[in-house]
């Protein structure tokens, strides 16, 4: 019975502790689990690889619903910027360039995201991960 009681009062006494914690770090963490930066891993355009062809590959998720998304082509950096949201614990992903309709769900798991939409002829099926 005293080791239960010595147990118990050793975790009420670390919950401020958590508390500590879970405020200057968690809480961004659990409000926003997706926003971030997140490199490209592989891009396909239907059967053709072309990850090689996109350099420094990114996109970011910013806490007011925007992806940013860059790479460099040349000397240049490009910038596209889309919305996103989350319904129900899922990501969806704007498919037009500043779009508010056209909502295409995007598989999240274990922080990589996978994209997979229509581009011109053919599918972009992507991976980024943080």
């Amino acid at each position: 019975m005293k080791k239960i009681r010595l147990l118990c009062g050793a975790a009420f006494a670390a919950l401020p502790l958590l508390a500590v914690t879970v405020k200057t770090d968690g809480i961004k963490g659990i409000a926003k689990p997706f926003t971030g930066t997140y490199h490209a891993e592989k891009v396909l355009w239907g059967k053709d690889e072309v990850t090689g062809l996109l350099k420094d590959l990114t996109i970011e998720l910013t806490p007011e619903g925007d992806i940013n998304l860059t790479y460099k082509q040349g000397l240049k950096t490009q910038t596209h910027n889309f919305s996103y949201k989350v319904e129900d614990g899922k990501l969806f992903v704007g498919l037009e360039e500043g779009a508010v309709e056209g909502w295409r769900e995007a598989k999240y798991e274990k922080g990589k995201i996978y994209l997979t939409m229509p581009l011109g002829q053919k599918t972009l099926n992507a991976v980024f991960s943080r």
